[in-house]
């Protein structure tokens, strides 16, 4: 399902595309405490684990994992998986 983001080069960190891949599969980002994930900055590279749940609660073994690194033509490469 989120196979299509590593596909393509992006001109900003696609949080929101991501998140909608996630929400059509009726899973959710959200804090360590369960509450809605309210986002971040991001750098020019970086990493990020990112908690999922659906309705019966948090997932105990699987994060959403995020790494992206801007290319020299303004462009980010993105991978994300759940892990």
């Amino acid at each position: 399902m989120l196979s299509i983001i590593n596909r393509t080069y992006y001109p900003s960190i696609p949080i929101d595309e991501i998140n909608s891949i996630l929400i059509d599969n009726r899973v959710w980002l959200v804090q360590e405490n369960g509450s809605p994930w309210s986002g971040m900055s991001f750098d020019d590279s970086g990493m990020i684990y990112i908690d999922v749940a659906n309705e019966k609660g948090i997932f105990q073994n699987t994060m959403l994992y995020v790494s992206w690194s801007k290319m020299n033509n303004g462009n980010y490469e993105v991978n994300t998986y759940l892990i």
